[in-house]
């Protein structure tokens, strides 16, 4: 069960990543003088990336140990490579790099929850 709480907390953390970038935006037009640094955005993605990166990898290797599927951590690492991808300081500059993120968290979150229903089937097969 331990691999459970794993990715429970996985997916916790990209609803929280998701929810951050869905409502940072509309917090930022609505009250623009409450945002005043410009490097907190880039603080807060890598907060969550950092704290994403090993705990997806802990919650992927239990679960191919159990269920054996390749597809599932390899979706999750291309997920986490988007994430990663808006992390590099040259990427900072261009329109297009957040765009990645939220499809990055999507995915892992998606891999997370493969990940356990593979588990509970290999578990009850």
């Amino acid at each position: 069960m331990a691999f459970k709480k794993v990715d429970l907390a996985a997916i916790v953390l990209s609803g929280l990543c998701v929810l951050h970038c869905l409502t940072v935006p509309l917090l930022v037009s609505f009250t623009p003088f409450l945002f005043v640094s410009e490097g907190s955005d880039e603080l807060v993605h890598s907060i969550f990336f950092f704290v994403a990166l090993p705990l997806s990898a802990l919650g992927f290797w239990q679960g191919f140990r159990r269920h054996g599927l390749i597809f599932i951590p390899a979706l999750g690492a291309l997920g986490l490579l988007l994430m990663g991808y808006d992390l590099r300081p040259l990427v900072h500059d261009l329109d297009h790099a957040h765009n990645l993120t939220l499809p990055g968290v999507l995915l892992v979150a998606a891999a997370h929850l493969l990940n356990i229903r593979s588990i509970r089937q290999r578990a009850f097969a």
